[in-house]
């Protein structure tokens, strides 16, 4: 069942990578507790400690090293981990858990004792936040394992008793920790989500326009100084297009700014829906709208700006025909307040000379 929907594969993602680093950091413990015990043991008496334990803790301390790899590939969010992540933490926190009945197992001529294989099992099942089957299972086939060996290790039916009784109580125990942690991780990413939500909504308000959803005139001067800076090193061009509506104020003093507000929006949509990906397109103010192109060639400016006026000139608003006067300047290695005046300029020379049309700085008028 996919929780949150279409963030559901951010939620396996941003779950699996949580689950790697705590499982990296008990794997890590685990084996720096195994290499000094293998190293004790080694330089003992051999009569005491069995070659059969000291050869459990060798797999243990290379199986451990493999499975410190695979989550760290998982952390790092190679393509290879990402889409395998949840088999490998499978059979890490399956091993890890495995591997620890073998060294209860071989333990067993030396001490009466499984407190390591439920410390593990405790440790393991609280790091790896999985869903109910998924644990269940895990639990379930490795206690299975235990209760099935441990006949032929621990020969001495008090011991037996107790060690199996004592590991299914802790298995219970087990399960409902790490189904409790699992919900905490559900609760987490919710958090998370709405946070990152609220981020997102709070950049929109700070960066967009309230009425057109377009960029506000803030975020125009800082996206435009990101493009100057970007042309200053690969010399790709920049066009600046600024649009001031004709006759607007009559269309507020006849039909109310509501109205107004209206035309505005019917207006921004046309902008931004003929500006590319890679365009910027803003209101500067009022009646002003702001279309910064990067990239391009004089041709497609030119294309993009009369399909625009067409567009806009087809709009109905009762008796009231839309037009604007555009004024389009080229980057020439100024400033942006010197780009902006520029691009003001040709737009009130259209403006003087009958509105309701485009001028475009022709190319071959700027010195690169």
């Amino acid at each position: 069942m996919k929780i949150f929907g279409e963030h559901h594969q951010e939620f396996l993602v941003f779950l699996d990578r949580e689950n790697a680093k705590r499982l990296q950091v008990i794997d890590t413990i685990i084996l720096l507790v195994v290499f000094m015990q293998t190293v004790i043991y080694s330089l003992s008496d051999k009569s005491y400690y069995d070659m059969e334990l000291i050869r459990v803790k060798v797999l243990i301390l290379l199986i451990g090293i493999v499975a410190i790899i695979f989550l760290q590939c998982i952390r790092k969010e190679l393509p290879f981990a990402v889409r395998h992540s949840q088999i490998i933490l499978f059979f890490v926190a399956f091993f890890m858990i495995l591997l620890s009945i073998l060294n209860t197992f071989y333990a067993q001529e030396i001490t009466n004792d499984i407190s390591i294989y439920l410390l593990v099992l405790m440790a393991v099942m609280a790091a790896n936040r999985r869903d109910v089957k998924s644990t269940a299972l895990i639990i379930g086939l490795n206690y299975f394992i235990f209760a099935f060996g441990m006949r032929y290790f621990q020969t001495n039916p008090s011991y037996l008793f107790s060690h199996l009784f004592n590991g299914a109580l802790t298995n219970i125990l087990a399960f409902l920790i790490a189904s409790m942690f699992y919900q905490y991780s559900i609760k987490d990413f919710r958090d998370k989500l709405e946070i990152d939500q609220k981020n997102k909504r709070l950049k929109e308000l700070s960066e967009k326009d309230d009425l057109t959803g377009l960029y506000n005139k803030r975020t125009l001067y800082l996206r435009l100084e990101e493009m100057i800076q970007k042309s200053r090193e690969d010399k790709s061009s920049i066009f600046l297009g600024i649009l001031d509506l004709d006759h607007f104020k009559e269309v507020n003093d006849k039909y109310g700014h509501p109205f107004g507000d209206e035309v505005l929006k019917e207006v921004a949509e046309k902008i931004q829906h003929n500006v590319r990906e890679d365009d910027i397109a803003g209101r500067y103010g009022g009646d002003e709208f702001v279309i910064i192109f990067h990239d391009i060639s004089h041709s497609v400016v030119t294309q993009v700006m009369t399909r625009i006026l067409e567009e806009v000139n087809k709009l109905e608003f009762g008796t009231i025909r839309l037009s604007f006067s555009c004024g389009v300047a080229v980057w020439n290695g100024e400033s942006c307040e010197k780009l902006f005046e520029r691009a003001d300029e040709y737009m009130y020379d259209v403006k003087r000379f009958g509105k309701n049309g485009i001028k475009i700085e022709p190319i071959w008028a700027v010195n690169r």
